[in-house]
């Protein structure tokens, strides 16, 4: 029986973190005198985080910090759990998902190779990282998935 290894890698830093920024800033221009939350970090740069903190932008980490059902809530480029994301738009006054195309291609990627019947992924990526643990969310409602964040000069064989 032949099998068959799907390698899905981490997109790390791509357009879709700068496409974020801009898309903050007219929601923000829209926005004026709103309370606009962002889920999780924007992208890791602290300058980046304070120039939108200046701007009045208030960054949490889940949906369960903001108390505010008025508030406006932005999801990073990072992607977001769909349950998540619906939660959300149920519950605050207006929700923008800025997650980068190929963080989505790699979503509907999994989906599609679990409606193929595949049961077991390889994910070498960051383990904490958010991208990364919304993948593995994805993949765990499946059979079985391997995780490694250590792939320094190593191969799959």
């Amino acid at each position: 029986m032949t099998k068959i290894v799907y390698y899905l890698t981490p997109s790390s830093f791509c357009f879709g973190v700068k496409r974020s920024i801009d898309q903050l800033d007219d929601i923000i221009a829209n926005h004026q005198n709103e309370k606009i939350f962002y889920i999780h970090a924007l992208m890791h740069n602290p300058k980046v985080t304070k120039d939108f903190e200046k701007q009045g932008v208030i960054f949490v980490e889940t949906i369960d910090e903001v108390r505010y059902d008025k508030a406006i809530v932005v999801f990073s480029a990072h992607g977001t759990n769909r349950e998540v994301l619906t939660k959300a738009r149920q519950k605050f006054k207006a929700v923008y998902n800025l997650e980068c195309p190929f963080v989505s291609k790699i979503y509907a990627e999994i989906i599609g190779f679990i409606e193929q019947g595949i049961a077991t992924f390889f994910y070498i990526g960051k383990e904490h990282h958010q991208e990364g643990k919304n993948i593995l969310e994805y993949i765990h409602r499946n059979d079985e998935y391997h995780m490694s964040s250590k792939t320094r000069n190593r191969s799959l064989r």
